[in-house]
């Protein structure tokens, strides 16, 4: 689903930049394609996978997490933006924001258990504030996006709460929360920028606080918040090749160009890192750059390697295309 989202999102901003109606085509393809991943959990009912298996198409395993739903949702309202109307889009959301509703928002798993940290649930106190904006992104999108019964769900269903706790807080050598749940928080807050809220100073805020890591993906949603960000710069970051898209091990720490301090504890651990920000070229990736620290070292090989798609370049590439193209 991680990957789906992504090439999705790049697709529908890659036709809104260039017009290529390739890129509409597929990423319509991959709509279809989504909605055939959660019809893979008995039924289509808004219950999409984390993933399937490559040959069989079943669930890989019985669990999906709301985190799924954030990237999804993410690029849902791209491709609603350039694309235009698709009543795929629309019937998905609908599903989506139904099932969470039925589940009382603990989003139930194809086990009938719930996951505590998948709960969207209103919460009545909370000190992290990715729970809320996944809620305040899944009410807003079966809003504006959903079916007239759907709109209407969730006009009775929306949570109208303040926002609580802090995006991030950095604290001699702690930090909160994980560079991961930032990443999450920042699709979420930009999707709802495109949705009509009004969270550019929060995006600009949250992405500030990660200057040191010169994460471009990160730049690029400041940028498109209003942010006066180098676009030059995050091109030529994004520029830096050769970019071994593999889960294979990486080994820098021994050399004397890669200066060495200890990074803040995240989860409670620390290691050392990276002074700078390394090139991406330099860094391994089993997932996403994005959503870890860009100054990790020393990334030991795994049993079973695998080749990435580049997916997360190319997401990062047209998101930046469409901020220059909004800055010009």
């Amino acid at each position: 689903i991680e990957t789906n989202a992504a090439v999705l999102s790049a697709l529908a901003v890659k036709y809104g930049v260039t017009g290529d109606e390739q890129a509409k085509a597929l990423g319509e393809r991959i709509i279809t394609g989504l909605l055939a991943m959660d019809e893979r959990t008995g039924e289509l009912d808004g219950l999409v996978p984390f993933a399937l298996h490559a040959r069989t198409l079943e669930p890989a395993d019985h669990a999906t997490h709301a985190n799924a739903y954030t990237q999804l949702l993410f690029a849902y309202v791209l491709a609603n933006m350039h694309f235009g109307f698709n009543e795929d889009v629309q019937r998905h959301i609908s599903l989506i924001y139904q099932r969470f509703v039925s589940d009382n928002f603990a989003l139930r798993q194809m086990d009938g258990e719930t996951l505590a940290r998948a709960t969207l649930r209103s919460p009545l106190m909370c000190f992290n504030a990715r729970q809320v904006f996944d809620r305040r992104l899944l009410d807003t999108a079966a809003l504006k996006l959903g079916d007239a019964e759907t709109r209407a769900l969730a006009q009775q269903q929306r949570y109208r709460g303040p926002r609580l706790g802090p995006m991030h807080v950095r604290l001699f050598a702690l930090e909160l929360p994980t560079t991961s749940s930032s990443w999450l928080n920042l699709q979420a807050l930009t999707a709802l920028n495109m949705l009509g809220e009004s969270y550019q100073s929060e995006v600009r805020s949250l992405a500030s606080r990660y200057r040191r890591e010169n994460n471009p993906l990160f730049r690029t949603f400041a940028a498109l918040a209003g942010a006066d960000e180098d676009l030059d710069a995050i091109r030529d970051r994004l520029a830096e090749f050769p970019y071994p898209a593999t889960t294979s091990g990486i080994i820098n720490s021994h050399r004397d160009d890669v200066s060495l301090t200890v990074s803040t504890y995240t989860k409670f651990r620390a290691a050392p890192a990276s002074r700078k920000p390394l090139p991406l070229y330099d860094i391994r990736s089993t997932t996403y750059l994005w959503k870890r620290s860009l100054r990790e070292i020393d990334a030991m090989p795994e049993e079973r390697p695998t080749v990435l798609l580049g997916h997360d370049l190319y997401q990062a590439y047209w998101l930046y295309r469409l901020a220059a193209m909004t800055v010009e």
